[in-house]
């Protein structure tokens, strides 16, 4: 992951050799003022934010990214607050995205159920609404034949399963100042 500026020509401005252990970034997001990037990459559980005056990593945000599944990353309008996608919680579990709190670090909520994996978040940019996609696909698999040296191989039906859709939560705006996420839950 590296950083230029377009009017120089040379090298990057501020390089980061490999910030999610070297898998693919998929989604990167700057804050308003300029100062701090988010980044998130496939099969990493993390959200990273990098100061941009320093080039040293800040912190770090948990999401449950176990896929190649790109999971977006957006910020509240007023700057507050990040939000994420994530994966399924298991079995029987519903997911949702996750919501941090930008000055503390700390989780302050989730948007959610959904029925899939929360694939992406977009806060509106004046009402206390927030959109999460989900969705992705599923193979059903059954037992196929025997391999070569015996072992079982598992085919995949032609038939994939898609489920995906977008649901709208309302945020409470928290003393009337736009962009802030306060308590309660989220409605469709």
């Amino acid at each position: 992951m590296a950083l230029y500026d377009y009017r120089m020509k040379g090298d990057a401005l501020l390089s980061w050799p490999s910030p999610h252990n070297g898998q693919g970034l998929t989604t990167l997001r700057l804050s308003y003022d300029g100062r701090l990037l988010f980044s998130g990459a496939r099969k990493n559980d993390h959200v990273h934010c990098w100061d941009l005056r320093k080039g040293s990593l800040l912190s770090s945000f948990w999401r449950d990214a176990s896929s190649n599944q790109r999971l977006g990353i957006d910020l509240d309008p007023a700057g507050r607050y990040l939000a994420t996608g994530r994966r399924e919680g298991g079995e029987g579990r519903k997911s949702g995205a996750l919501v941090y709190d930008l000055s503390t670090g700390q989780e302050v909520g989730g948007l959610g159920p959904v029925e899939d994996t929360a694939s992406d978040v977009s806060f509106h940019p004046y009402a206390g609404l927030v959109a999460v996609g989900m969705g992705e696909r599923h193979f059903d698999e059954e037992e196929g034949e025997k391999g070569e040296g015996g072992e079982e191989m598992v085919v995949e039906k032609a038939t994939v399963r898609r489920r995906s859709g977008v649901r709208l939560f309302q945020v409470p705006l928290a003393g009337g100042r736009r962009g802030e996420v306060g308590e309660g839950g989220g409605g469709e």
